[in-house]
């Protein structure tokens, strides 16, 4: 099994371009993750590592970020401004994203989690939420998962995603925005409280 001494020499590796650590005992990430400036993807998936070094945010070529939603990103995560999927990012676990991810306009595929964590559901998150959201012109793929958290806000977004294609939503209803503006969405996957008449013929436009 890999354990976190052994990668403490990963920031020598100059020129790599993919670290994958996914399914593996890693809790931990060196500092000198930044060093690796040309790296493009890195692979966290279904490990214990719980926050992600300072240092991630010099990692500038970075494309592909893979994480699980309850690890921590480290503030000026929006600097990664060449990211197009980031997978999957827990607002409870990094508030900071609810405005850095507005600088994030290259993302393509974004799966965001909603939770209130150990307290409640912070309400002053929904506007910067939806803020960075309405900047995020190129996304095609959009999954968001809610734990008990209200997504009303989400279903009433004045917001129009023409190149979205995916789209994977715990909402009450369906959102406003989605209609035949959306000529490229082809997979839908909705947790619907409610479902009128005019949503199927508003679906069956699209």
């Amino acid at each position: 099994d890999l354990e976190n001494h052994r990668i403490t020499g990963v920031g020598k590796l100059f020129h790599l371009r993919y670290l994958g650590l996914r399914d593996t005992n890693i809790t931990k990430l060196p500092r000198q993750l930044g060093n690796l400036h040309c790296l493009h993807t890195l692979d966290l998936s279904q490990t214990s590592i719980t926050e992600l070094p300072s240092s991630t945010v010099h990692l500038k070529q970075l494309v592909r970020l893979y994480i699980e939603d309850s690890v921590k990103l480290p503030k000026g995560i929006g600097k990664l401004n060449l990211l197009r999927e980031l997978s999957s990012v827990g607002v409870s676990s990094s508030p900071n994203i609810v405005t850095e991810l507005g600088n994030l306009t290259e993302l393509r595929i974004i799966h965001i989690t909603l939770d209130s964590g150990t307290g409640t559901w912070c309400k002053s998150y929904e506007k910067p939420l939806l803020d960075s959201m309405f900047k995020l012109q190129k996304i095609q793929k959009l999954h968001i998962r809610s734990f008990g958290v209200p997504t009303d806000f989400i279903a009433d977004f004045g917001w129009f995603p023409q190149h979205l294609n995916d789209f994977l939503g715990s909402i009450p209803r369906l959102p406003c925005w989605m209609n035949s503006s959306l000529s490229k969405l082809h997979q839908i996957n909705m947790s619907l409280n409610i479902l009128r008449q005019e949503d199927l013929q508003n679906l069956g436009l699209i």
